[in-house]
């Protein structure tokens, strides 16, 4: 369908700007637990959303019928949600006009997912199941699951922009739970990336099962940490989290323009150790949360956050980069044609250091080493956090001694950004997941290297 005669209309309705992003998606869906399979289940979805800007305010509206009149309907219910909402609006901006940007591009794969049996699909995830209950007999219970998709993305808007991107991903999760004297252990693992069907071996996704099994059975055998403040290690996994939750979602700068970040008015300020670089990466090749054009069609780059130390730039889309007035970092994303795009990372990471793991350990005569991440929460206006640990192990005298669980760090954010003394060379993204904002879910990667803190407090039932 021609939808450059939607802008138009809408440009005639009196509308400053006006953006059609078209979406059509597939996805399959395949759960094991505990030996049965619970869910099987193969989707597909196809909408238009349709964004109008007018005197200050935005108006949105979407379809899932593609018939001429249901797209003009869409067209006319956004601009005069935009010109309601004008009304209301006390501080009015002006959108920032930018080139027009034509692209074509689609996620390197070798194999497709529709080459693939759906029969083989579930032998996989049976198989991933059947590692895990055979492994011992104190694993109590399992959840593993498979998630494809395959996304076809047209973003076209009133500024000449028409980008056609194709986003293909995959992931598999597996998730042990152990028991036994009452004692209760948990080991999760999870592998994924954008590609095809390859990434499964490339990614050694058949020892997942065994690997979550492993980390469920040793905390059976591990204590609680006695409460207080240590020297510590982050794992990479702990170590993205803390990039995420603590740096991410801070430095979107919708929360900037809200008032309701910590990072409020830094920009050019020292907050961190020199040591510390943190990138949120889009184009990170086979990452799970990569794209090469955000979903306003903007082509994507590396954004270095914080860079030696300096809070070097803010996450931005073209309504924020249009407030603040500065750069726009393609940094816009969406979860479906249901929702409009909002400010959201992509894969973001602490930049590697010259550290080994072995001089973080020498010198520490007592201290923990806090691996994994299984919950937890960030105050994004004044940086307060807990984050409760998957596991973990005590550190005496530069050696790794008891296994630990029931284990929590918390601190400040910018006060704990300060203490990171030593920084590894052992960088890590690997870590994926779905992060939530606003009812919506987009995918998301995140890791770094070890990392060594000061002054962490730590929380164990002692």
């Amino acid at each position: 369908m021609e939808f450059q005669t939607f802008i138009e209309k809408g440009l005639k309705l009196g509308a400053e700007f006006v953006e059609l992003r078209y979406m059509k998606s597939k996805d399959t869906s395949i759960q094991y637990t505990d030996g049965t399979l619970k869910n099987f289940s193969s989707n597909s979805d196809e909408g238009l959303a349709i964004r109008i800007f007018y005197n200050g305010a935005w108006g949105f509206s979407s379809t899932s019928s593609l018939a001429y009149e249901s797209i003009l309907n869409a067209i006319e219910q956004a601009y005069k949600i935009a010109r309601i909402s004008s009304n209301y609006i006390k501080e009015r901006y002006k959108i920032k006009e930018s080139k027009s940007i034509k692209a074509n591009v689609s996620t390197k794969f070798k194999i497709n997912f529709d080459d693939i049996s759906y029969e083989q699909k579930i032998n996989l995830v049976k198989y991933l199941d059947d590692s895990i209950r055979s492994f011992d007999n104190r694993i109590k219970s399992d959840t593993v699951r498979y998630n494809e998709s395959q996304d076809e993305i047209l973003i076209m808007n009133s500024f000449g922009t028409e980008v056609f991107k194709k986003e293909i991903y995959v992931s598999v999760s597996a998730l042990s739970i152990s028991l036994e004297a009452g004692k209760r252990g948990r080991g999760y693992v999870a592998r994924g990336g954008t590609g095809g069907y390859e990434l499964l071996k490339e990614f050694n996704v058949e020892e997942i099962g065994i690997l979550s099994a492993k980390k469920a059975i040793e905390q059976l055998y591990a204590t609680s940490a006695k409460a207080g403040s240590y020297t510590c290690i982050m794992d990479p996994i702990l170590v993205g989290v803390f990039a995420h939750e603590g740096i991410g979602h801070p430095s979107e700068a919708d929360s900037i323009v809200d008032k309701n970040s910590v990072l409020e008015g830094k920009l050019g300020e020292k907050i961190a150790s020199e040591n510390v670089t943190i990138i949120d990466n889009p184009l990170l090749e086979k990452c799970f949360g990569s794209f090469d054009y955000d979903d306003e069609g903007f082509p994507a780059r590396p954004r270095y956050i914080i860079k030696n130390g300096i809070l070097n730039e803010y996450l931005h889309n073209m309504e924020t980069s249009s407030i603040l007035r500065l750069e726009n970092n393609a940094a816009a994303r969406a979860d479906s044609y249901l929702n409009p795009p909002l400010v959201r990372m992509s894969n973001i990471y602490f930049d590697k250091g010259d550290a080994s793991f072995e001089e973080m350990l020498e010198d520490i005569e007592l201290g923990i080493y806090a691996k994994g991440f299984e919950y937890g929460y960030v105050m994004p206006n004044n940086g307060q956090f807990t984050f409760k640990c998957e596991s973990g192990y005590l550190i005496e005298k530069g050696n790794l001694t008891k296994p630990l669980r029931d284990l929590s760090i918390s601190g400040i954010i910018l006060e704990t950004l300060k203490n990171i003394d030593l920084v590894g060379k052992d960088l890590e993204i690997k870590s994926i997941g779905h992060c939530g904002k606003d009812g919506q879910w987009v995918r998301v990667g995140d890791g770094g290297p070890h990392l060594r803190v000061k002054g962490v407090v730590v929380g164990g039932v002692e």
